[in-house]
């Protein structure tokens, strides 16, 4: 019965009968078996396998020629002619699609097909723990038969699992990326194309016989003459030089050598169609010669070319030599043939044994070759050999055992000068040679693995090379069956790619590649992660990590550029990114494309020099990995480098500036300070000696009544203020503190009451132990214990980080074992204080005003860094909203959760704690949104239901570079609704172009932002009746200006329109840059946190941003100049716009002040452009406005 149409009635029966099913098909047994003590609710995922049938490597241009016969022969199972059609047409994946539903109660959403063409791995089951459980075993039905009747023999030896065959694995779920192999068609044909390796645009590759047809089945004449013999000699003759030849009695055929562009990028975009023919660029002959065959190729960096020379049969003679031999050449320049050519001899290897498939590293000081010389292990073998200074080669080195084997390995591919990839047919694998590779390390062989399906198949996989930059694109040989001619030339698509960055290091002025250039990889804060320096190729590459953000930087000495590199899915395909190297540092923002592998980066460039010399120790000697700190004039740490292994080092640095630089290795520092002016000169070598490091500070704490202080807090802060160490006194009030030289360093002591700050600097006289007694005065102290918010148990080393004021950092120390801390403060001061614990954290406000108490306690609970949230979506007449896609979308736009609802329209996702989401449901026009905020007050037992409207107008803009007018990617673009405050963000595509939908009878922020561009807002007001699209241009000026200049808010303290200390630090430099702007006016927009009434918040408002225009009207800048924007409570910065759900520290975001700069008066644009909303309204009675309440740029 088929389960698919009959399962009701088996159902049924299995009721009566109180019994169990028990299924015998191979892929729902294994899910069956996967089940084992596990629940239908803990599956996320199911995997059924397909073999793919007959035709899995079929063109589609030969289903027409498909007979009957051809669809019963299964390559692995011997089944009915029913099921054997229904599995050449994937049929019997459908029908056990619907089985698995209905037999395991699953949705169809958790149930995806693999194909996998060995027929070995049956299903893979993933449960929602993090655990994935796969079933193996031969294909053969006896087995799933044999278990399902005898399911409790535990001791069966019938399964035999074979767990190589999971590598031939290829996903089937086009919704994910998959790994394809496909026959490079348009240039295939009945001869041998073979020999394919990549350059920057395209591939080079060698045509048998090419278009010269008549030489094919030509054969030599070579016994006409000799009419004496008989026809049995004449038969013997003819044997023996049929064998003895390398073509037999057939004239050689021909080869040509090509170069064929090609678009790499356009490869693999379209499942159907993985080799577009708009990516073939153009194809030409540039080698062949009439005297000899060229049956192997390759370049190195120097353009230096080595081929293979095989000798070419037109007549016989018994001189003829049918070895191949390794050659080097240089192309000419205006004939498609070789010059220069010379013959590649290696020391002790005759030309009695053969050679060739020369691959060379590319400063071509190395190469890698096969040879049928005597001593190796088998048929040919694979070496290198280095050139000497003499210009002459060293003698083959055989790779050994670990590549070599009794039978043939050839074609031997360095990539990156580090992995070889080659062809073996004495090591196991599919077909009769496959493709491995191999890391090589100074000569020595490690790591060896196999290249999986489709890659390796039943026939001869050869000549696999890598393309140079897109590592997920590879190049291969086969004369695997269904192919045009002996050999033919695939391209591999081969997923997932790590995450990785590589490029070339090149000069500004002219594009020219730069080598020994110092390339760094930094993680944020300007901390170096990874060094290198580039080859004769100026190439460079780093591995990066899924989803963090990267600068790389290279350097020159007087040279420097750098770029930022996020690891997201953007960049897959688009890895490589070029480095240009300047007299002024460039860094380029990265600007993904999700359709081109152009890099449109914009630059910003600043004045720059470099900073470069030599770490060594006291006996003179060059230090290797060392540890170089770059500190500014405020001690803040700007960059962190390590030398190389030959000591030097070399930075980017901003000219006119002072830099404090500090060498650290073991225990040995040296320190070095400079000014970097317009008197210094770049190519300048500095020398920093590290010398012994370790220093002692000790005394004793007394206390104001001059008495050795019990249970006193000494902490010692580095010049960040953060702690380093900590000690609490005991009876005798004595401490004891590890310093290093040439740094500097604060003291806090304290006890209840009683404080001491004293800060200094530990030179190289410093000396062995400094002995420094610590007298406490009278003051104000702050002190809590941090404890664990559910439980509250005690917490002991947490970090509490201590701010006066937003985004302004006081101190940061850590609770003793008792989970105790305590520091001293100033009066009236505001205090934020943030515990942080591995995947904890905790917030607290304090007031040190009038009525504060020295001694009161301020303790700090600390909640899961990882929450959740959960609900239901609905449909506008309250019914449940089943199968519904909901997404979780972060603060940035980036989708970080999908789902859909399930019978009861339930969702549910993991979440971050203190972070911003956005919900997002949709289903066709219908949509619903929901943003949270997840601080220490979510309640992740609230059930959030999204009730489902209409999308509203689909709305367009496309935003555009204010001076070329070339489109700007990337732009993040967020709305905000003034009356709900729902935020929703998007960015704009290659094109520049951004889509949403605006709903009736609202009023909208649209704001825009990019690096290194001044931001935008513009009010978007819609009546009742709105056009079927919109197209924000028509009424905005969507142009964003470059900018050099960044000016982030400033912060208010609750229920006041006061500057604080660190506001004026901001808007000085606000004033500075608009004195030296004076065509750019400024637009000052002040907010509230959701607090207090509407009408009191617009005036607080208010109040804040004329406070800031006055501030920079005695700074010089004239009222004319700048204008301000009354916001209120809107446009909160986080999801805080509900009093009860957020903290104090959270709420004091949201009181601010934004800035705009534009170019022209912005009051008066204001004015007029809500005078036209104004008009426009009561023109048409609401009915349709688009209003513009901001400047046009």
């Amino acid at each position: 019965m088929n389960l698919s149409s009959g399962w009701p009635l088996i159902k049924k029966e299995l009721k009566r009968h109180k019994t169990k099913f028990i299924p015998v098909d191979s892929e729902h047994f294994s899910i069956f078996s996967l089940l084992q003590d596990k629940e239908i609710s803990d599956i996320e995922k199911v995997y059924i396998t397909a073999s793919g049938g007959p035709f899995i490597d079929l063109p589609k241009s030969h289903f027409k020629r498909i007979k009957l016969n051809d669809a019963l022969k299964h390559p692995n199972w011997s089944m009915g002619k029913k099921i054997t059609i229904d599995s050449a047409t994937l049929m019997n994946k459908v029908f056990e699609v619907i089985e698995a539903k209905n037999i395991f109660n699953l949705d169809y959403n958790k149930i995806s097909i693999l194909t996998h063409p060995k027929s070995y791995l049956h299903a893979i089951t993933k449960f929602k723990n993090g655990l994935t459980k796969l079933l193996l075993h031969d294909p053969d039905m006896k087995i799933p038969i044999y278990n399902s009747i005898y399911s409790s023999d535990t001791n069966n030896t019938l399964v035999k699992l074979h767990l190589s065959s999971i590598d031939s694995l290829m996903k089937w779920d086009t919704l994910q990326f998959f790994k394809k192999l496909a026959a490079f068609e348009q240039l295939n044909s009945n001869a041998s194309e073979f020999s394919p390796s990549f350059f920057d645009n395209g591939i080079y590759y060698i045509v048998e016989n090419g278009k010269e047809k008549n030489y094919r089945n030509r054969n030599l004449n070579l016994i006409d003459s000799h009419d004496t013999i008989s026809p049995k000699e004449r038969k013997y003759f003819n044997t023996e030089i049929d064998s003895g030849l390398t073509y037999g009695l057939k004239i050689s055929p021909r080869t040509y050598l090509y170069e064929n562009k090609i678009d790499i990028s356009q490869l693999f975009k379209d499942y159907a169609n993985p080799i577009p023919d708009s990516s073939i660029k153009e194809s030409k002959l540039i080698g062949k010669h009439k005297g000899f065959n060229i049956t192997s190729y390759s370049t190195d960096f120097n353009k230096n070319i080595y081929y293979t020379r095989h000798p070419l049969k037109n007549r016989w003679s018994p001189e003829n030599i049918s070895n191949p031999l390794m050659f080097t050449a240089k192309h000419h320049k205006k004939k498609p043939k070789l010059k220069r050519r010379r013959h590649l001899k290696i020391r002790y290897l005759p030309n009695t044994f053969g050679s060739g498939e020369v691959s060379a590293t590319a400063d071509g000081q190395t190469i890698y070759f096969t040879s049928d010389k005597k001593r190796g292990f088998g048929g040919t073998d694979i070496y290198l050999a280095h050139k000497k200074t003499s210009g002459k080669w060293s003698k083959a080195i055989n790779l050994g055992p670990l590549v070599n084997t009794p039978f043939d390995e050839e074609s031997p591919r360095i990539y990156d000068d580090s992995i070889l990839y080659f062809s073996s047919s004495g090591w196991p694998g599919y077909g009769k040679s496959d493709i491995y590779f191999c890391k090589i390390l100074n000569d020595s062989v490690f790591n060896v693995t196999h290249l999986p399906y489709p890659v390796n198949s039943s026939g001869d996989d050869i000549h696999f090379a890598l393309h140079p930059f897109d590592e997920s694109i590879g190049i291969l040989n086969s004369n695997r069956s269904r192919g045009k001619g002996d050999e033919d030339i695939y391209f591999a698509h081969m997923i997932p790619v790590e995450p990785y960055v590589k490029g070339y290091i090149r000069l500004a002025s002219d594009s020219s590649i730069q080598k020994n250039s110092i390339v760094t990889l930094f993680e944020k804060e300007n901390q170096e992660l990874k060094q290198m320096t580039t080859k004769i190729n100026g190439v460079y590459r780093f591995s990066l990590k899924m989803n963090h953000t990267y600068k790389v930087c290279a350097t020159k000495t007087g040279l420097s550029g750098c770029i930022n590199v996020t690891a997201d899915d953007f960049l897959f395909r688009h890895e490589k990114k070029d480095i240009f190297l300047d007299s002024i540092t460039t860094i380029q923002d990265e600007i993904v494309a999700k359709k081109t592998n152009e890099d449109t980066s914009r630059l910003k460039q600043i004045n720059a020099k470099t900073i470069q010399g030599y770490i060594v120790d006291e006996n003179k000697e060059k230090v290797a990995k060392a540890k170089i700190e770059f500190f500014d004039q405020k001690d803040s740490l700007i960059a962190k480098i390590y030398s190389r292994e030959d000591g030097f080092f070399r930075l980017s640095v901003n000219s006119g500036n002072y830099y404090y630089i500090m060498a650290t290795k073991g225990e040995k520092a040296g320190v070095l300070e400079m000014s970097v002016d317009e008197i210094y000169k770049t190519d300048t070598i500095i020398e920093i000696m590290i010398y012994n490091k370790r220093a002692i500070i000790s005394g004793i704490v007394y206390d104001t009544n001059g008495l050795p202080s019990l249970n006193a807090v000494v902490r010692l802060l580095d010049s960040n203020n953060v702690e380093v160490e900590r000690i609490t006194t005991k009876e005798d009030g004595a401490y004891q503190l590890s310093l290093t030289t040439f740094r500097y360093y604060r003291i806090i002591a304290t006890n209840y009451g009683m404080t001491k700050d004293t800060s200094f600097y530990v030179n190289i006289d410093w000396g062995a132990n400094k002995k420094k007694d610590i007298y406490l005065i009278g003051g104000i102290t702050v002190q809590g214990t941090t404890f664990f918010k559910d439980s509250l148990k005690i917490l002991d080393d947490v970090i509490v980080k201590v701010e006066s004021g937003y985004d302004s950092k006081y101190i940061s120390i850590y609770s003793d074992k008792n989970g105790f801390f305590q520091f001293p403060l100033f009066n009236d001061s505001l205090l934020y204080m943030d515990g942080l614990k591995r995947k904890m954290k905790g917030t607290t406000t304090v007031n040190i005003d009038s009525n504060y108490s020295t001694n009161d306690i301020n303790n700090i609970y600390l909640h899961s860094t990882q929450t959740s949230a959960h609900g239901i979506v609905i449909y506008g007449n309250d019914s449940v909203a089943y199968n519904v896609n909901v997404e979780l979308i972060d603060k940035d736009g980036k989708i970080v959760g999908e789902t859909t609802t399930d019978s009861l329209g339930s969702f549910y996702f993991r979440l971050n704690t203190d972070s911003d989401y956005e919900i997002y449901a949709t289903d066709g026009d219908l949509e619903s949104i929901e943003n949270i905020h997840t601080g220490i007050l979510w309640n992740n037992n609230n059930n959030i239901i999204l009730k489902l409207t209409n999308k509203g107008t689909p709305t367009f803009g496309m935003v555009v570079d204010s001076d070329d007018r070339l489109p700007l990617s990337f732009v993040k673009i967020t709305l905000t609704d003034s009356l709900t405050n729902l935020k929703n963000i998007t960015y704009t595509n290659d094109q520049g172009i951004f889509e949403m939908s605006l709903k009736k009878n609202s009023t909208n922020y649209i704001k825009l932002e990019k690096h290194n561009y001044f931001s935008k807002t513009v009010i978007v007001k819609i009546g009742d009746i709105v056009p079927k699209i919109i197209d924000l241009n028509k009424d905005f000026n969507l142009n964003l200006t470059k900018s050099n200049f960044k000016i982030d808010p400033i912060y208010f303290e609750f229920d006041s329109h006061e500057i604080t200390n660190h506001s004026k630090i901001e808007l000085d430099k606000l004033a500075n840059w608009l004195k030296g702007h004076k065509d750019r006016f400024c637009t000052i927009y002040g907010y509230t946190d959701c607090r207090g009434k509407q009408s009191y918040n617009l005036k607080l408002s208010e109040n804040r941003a004329n406070t800031v225009k006055q501030y920079l009207s005695k700074k010089g800048i004239g009222s004319k100049r700048t204008s301000i924007v009354a916001r209120g409570a809107t446009n909160y910065v986080n999801n805080c716009y509900s009093a009860s759900e957020c903290t104090e520290a959270e709420h004091r975001q949201n009181r601010r002040c934004e800035f705009e700069i534009n170019d022209f008066p912005v009051s008066f644009g204001l004015f007029i452009l809500s005078l036209i909303g104004d008009i426009f309204l009561k023109f048409l009675g609401n009915k349709y406005a688009i209003s513009l309440n901001f400047p046009l740029l």
